[in-house]
């Protein structure tokens, strides 16, 4: 997979594991012109890009950042004494 290196991208590709990434049209045209880009490669490659989502991107992954906002959104309504915002 090539792919440019802007908005999520980063987060779950990493150059040379699970895609090639490119900035410049140089980049592109080197990057589909590679045996890398063949077949061989990207069969090897999705297993690392799905490891990656897994790890970072899944739900399993996330719940915990989700249920850690959810508390901080509860203990932020909260008052001194018990009181809660209406």
């Amino acid at each position: 997979m090539v792919s440019s290196p802007a908005g999520g991208a980063p987060e779950f590709l990493v150059h040379g594991r699970n895609a090639l990434l490119a900035s410049t049209e140089r980049e592109w045209t080197d990057h589909l012109r590679t045996p890398h880009h063949g077949r061989r490669d990207t069969r090897t490659a999705q297993p690392g890009g799905r490891e990656t989502v897994e790890n970072s991107l899944s739900l399993q992954a996330q719940s915990p950042v989700l249920a850690d906002l959810v508390h901080s959104v509860i203990e932020d309504t909260r008052l001194p004494g018990g009181d809660h915002r209406e």
